[in-house]
């Protein structure tokens, strides 16, 4: 692992593989080289001979790389001046991203943790004090962004893959966390 100006060259080369758990987004299996540009990122080394309950995990941060702003971006290759743009969506209400933040906790930790799943809607209603329906109402704003953002099709209150689009798209920030950077002085030795 490189850490460059734009974020990070991996080269991996594990026989077992690799797994990225990029902030924010779907895990991802990766080998050879990759280049990652994101300002949190994990990389979940996976072994053979250990118990499956042991992880190695290389975690990679660098606030300074930003996650993309809210909203759509310009067309690429545009060669006419009449292409309208909407403006983005308004951003989420708070309650809309406490909804969101609650249902996939699991799924924005940091660092991450396995398993990452959902949290059912009648738990959510609950932890939150509201009724099921509420739920649903506050996350079903949040999933209509996505769409009107360009999400492909429409998916589940559950389904990550539309918290994935808004954090892709800059509606949802990764926490505001300590660094996991232990130090340890013989590493900084000259």
């Amino acid at each position: 692992m490189t850490a460059t100006d734009f974020g990070w060259d991996l080269d991996v080369h594990n026989r077992n593989g690799a797994t990225l758990h990029a902030w924010g987004q779907p895990p991802q299996a990766i080998a050879g080289q990759v280049r990652v540009t994101w300002p949190r990122a994990a990389v979940r080394i996976h072994t053979r001979d250990l118990p499956a309950a042991t992880h190695h995990w290389v975690l990679l941060e660098d606030d300074t790389l930003p996650l993309p702003t809210a909203g759509p971006r310009p067309a690429r290759d545009t060669t006419t001046g009449r292409t309208a743009t909407p403006p983005p969506p308004l951003p989420m209400t708070p309650s809309q991203e406490q909804a969101v933040r609650l249902v996939f906790a699991d799924l924005l930790l940091w660092p991450p943790s396995l398993p990452a799943n959902p949290l059912q809607l009648k738990q959510a209603a609950t932890r939150l004090g509201i009724s099921e329906q509420g739920v649903c109402d506050r996350l079903g704003w949040a999933h209509g962004r996505a769409l009107q953002l360009g999400l492909h099709q429409e998916v589940g209150l559950t389904t990550p893959e539309y918290l994935y689009f808004l954090v892709s798209t800059g509606y949802l920030a990764p926490p505001t966390t300590q660094s996991c950077r232990v130090l340890r002085p013989w590493l900084d030795e000259d």
